[in-house]
């Protein structure tokens, strides 16, 4: 009798492993189609970001209207709402947001057009997933004394 007992745990922890790999599956596909509703998908056109973001360069976009000073911004540009901008919100006072491209030489940003209505804002980049060799995080900066630096953690 005692020697069925591994047998018997084999037999229960396997079951186990296969209802452990469903739930798994389930909760990946759940989170996943969560996930997807927050998200947008924008390329990039243009050099106003680099060298933090170039042209060509296929980005994900965070949902949200929760904007920090530092965060790399899609918006729509308050000149031609059919066009998206892709810059870094330098200040957030309230429903208003200031936006300057990283690369202030190359870019049309608040200082033409001025404060950006909070409800322009599309979201916050959160992923660059092409070009391959450039896949990854989008490093959000944060002001310190007027400079962005890098933010830590």
């Amino acid at each position: 009798m005692l020697a069925m007992y591994p047998v018997l745990i084999r037999i229960v922890l396997e079951s186990m492993r296969g209802c452990l790999k469903i739930w798994l599956i389930a909760s990946i596909s759940s989170a996943t189609l969560a996930t997807a509703s927050k998200l947008s998908r924008i390329k990039v056109e243009g050099s106003s970001m680099e060298p933090a973001i170039s042209a060509g360069d296929r980005l994900l976009v965070l949902l949200t209207s929760r904007i920090r000073p530092g965060d790399a911004v899609v918006a729509y540009d308050p000149r031609d709402p059919t066009r998206k901008l892709v810059k870094r919100a330098a200040a957030v006072e309230g429903n208003l947001i200031y936006l300057l491209g990283d690369n202030t030489g190359r870019s049309t940003d608040s200082r033409v057009f001025g404060w950006v209505d909070r409800r322009h804002v599309i979201g916050r980049i959160c992923y660059r997933y092409s070009p391959p060799t450039r896949a990854g995080r989008i490093s959000n900066r944060y002001s310190k004394g007027g400079v962005l630096e890098p933010r830590g953690g």
